[in-house]
């Protein structure tokens, strides 16, 4: 996971790598990788719900969008999808 990489990252370099430092960094990585873990369920669970309401609810060609004041279903009509001009 690239954020507990980064934490550990940002710990490893304001550390005087202490044995009480270095423990309560521990716990602080614990604590931190737990509550990742857990917002991740949170939202795995609240997509199903939405990925099977839309699948009961909407044919194939629907999308939802959502944000934090905001839900919308949409439904497109044409789409196009090229990587083609692309630069490297």
């Amino acid at each position: 996971m690239k954020q507990i990489n980064l934490l550990n990252e940002y710990f490893n370099s304001i550390s005087d790598a202490s044995n009480l430092e270095a423990l309560e960094q521990e716990k602080l990585e614990k604590d931190f990788e737990e509550w990742l873990e857990e917002k991740s369920k949170d939202f795995d669970f609240v997509s199903r719900i939405m990925i099977k309401h839309m699948a009961e609810n909407y044919h194939p060609h629907n999308y939802c969008l959502v944000d934090a004041t905001h839900c919308e279903v949409l439904e497109s009509q044409k789409a196009l999808k090229t990587n083609a001009y692309l630069v490297d």
